[in-house]
């Protein structure tokens, strides 16, 4: 059982996002080599193509390592794209963003998951505005009582302050184990996996990530949505 969608179902929700909010329909590619990010943009570039857009321009680096990445950009912003595709964790992406406001391109940009809390630190407020993302509860204004209670228990436990792949997971584990209360079992994984169904909702007190229900394959289903 997975606690949030697969990538699939939130690039499906970024290629929308990107037709139909940003009218894009020229765009680049700028992303890690490792196993996410190619695999995400794959994703990415192939339902746009089959959406009729035109995949302009692809540059790719290596986030464990790379942190200039002003070569790649300059190529990137020479095919002139309606918008450009980042697909990274929070630390590179952050630095790809800032350094494409600094090297003069001013389109919106489309992230991932990967970019989260650390990521918008580094990049800025006003580098990020207008560019789309995945809008899922940690993104929500006002947050539920019940991710400030999280947040504010984890910060007087652990000293620093809760992200949110930490937010997601408590929820998950805390219906795995109101699963096996209701299966009366913590072995038997087909049990459980029918003991977390049933369980759903969970209290309020209890909802970090909001999970309403899970998918046969066990991807959990959740209030997502894109947002700018």
């Amino acid at each position: 059982m997975r606690s949030v969608e697969t990538v699939e179902t939130d690039t499906k929700l970024l290629v929308s996002g990107t037709l139909e909010v940003l009218k894009a329909r020229k765009f680049a590619t700028l992303s890690d080599i490792g196993d996410y990010g190619r695999k995400v943009t794959e994703m990415f570039a192939s339902a746009m193509k089959e959406k009729g857009a035109t995949h302009v321009g692809s540059e790719w680096f290596d986030m464990r390592k790379d942190t200039d990445f002003r070569v790649q950009i300059t190529k990137i912003k020479a095919s002139e794209p309606e918008t450009i595709f980042i697909a990274a964790y929070d630390e590179a992406t952050g630095q790809v963003i800032k350094q494409c406001r600094e090297s003069g391109v001013t389109v919106p940009l489309v992230l991932t998951v990967g970019f989260q809390e650390k990521g918008e630190a580094i990049a800025g407020p006003k580098n990020i505005e207008g560019c789309l993302n995945i809008y899922s509860v940690s993104d929500w204004d006002p947050l539920p009582k019940s991710v400030v209670s999280y947040r504010e228990n984890f910060k007087k436990r652990f000293g620093s302050d809760a992200g949110a792949y930490g937010q997601n997971m408590y929820e998950m584990i805390y219906i795995i184990a109101r699963g096996m209360e209701k299966a009366g079992t913590v072995t038997d994984a087909h049990k459980i996996k029918e003991g977390m169904k049933a369980a759903l909702p969970i209290e309020d007190e209890h909802r970090t990530s909001f999970i309403i229900g899970f998918t046969e394959h066990g991807d959990a289903i959740t209030e997502r949505d894109i947002g700018i």
